[in-house]
């Protein structure tokens, strides 16, 4: 699947895509990557293309049209906030079952848990009759103001 028809071209000093006269509008090629990408979170664009049947170069031809990028990462953060719902429903789902790190996840989002404080401990190595050795200073949290 190629989508040529959004290559800039240059034509008098202006490439095309969006400006202020002309507001972007994505290919039914472009809308197809960003919705397998919604889906496909953590992979990479190549494995991203592979599934959609788009060429790896038409989307870094995309990356240079005046307006793909905002419009690509807006539309990405709202099809993101619909998966939260089922995404919640997942993570409940393990926590009913006992996985502390989702339920951990479900109250912090939630706001339920207090933040973790920092490690402030220190770790200093040591060589003692040529032995390497560590040593562990934690700070009292108590003491701290």
């Amino acid at each position: 699947m190629s989508d040529t028809a959004v290559v800039p071209i240059e034509e008098n000093g202006v490439v095309n895509g969006a400006n202020e006269s002309q507001p972007f509008k994505p290919t039914p090629h472009m809308i197809a990557y960003l919705e397998t990408a919604s889906q496909m979170v953590g992979e990479s664009i190549t494995t991203i293309c592979e599934s959609c049947g788009i060429d790896h170069s038409t989307v870094s031809r995309w990356k240079q049209v005046p307006g793909w990028y905002d419009w690509y990462v807006a539309e990405y953060r709202k099809r993101r906030h619909r998966l939260i719902p089922e995404l919640d429903e997942i993570a409940m789902k393990y926590a009913k079952r006992g996985s502390f790190q989702h339920l951990e996840l479900l109250n912090g989002k939630a706001g339920d848990l207090p933040q973790k404080a920092p490690d402030t401990a220190v770790q200093v190595n040591f060589i003692k009759n040529g032995t390497e050795q560590a040593a562990r200073f934690e700070e009292d949290a108590s003491e701290t103001p």
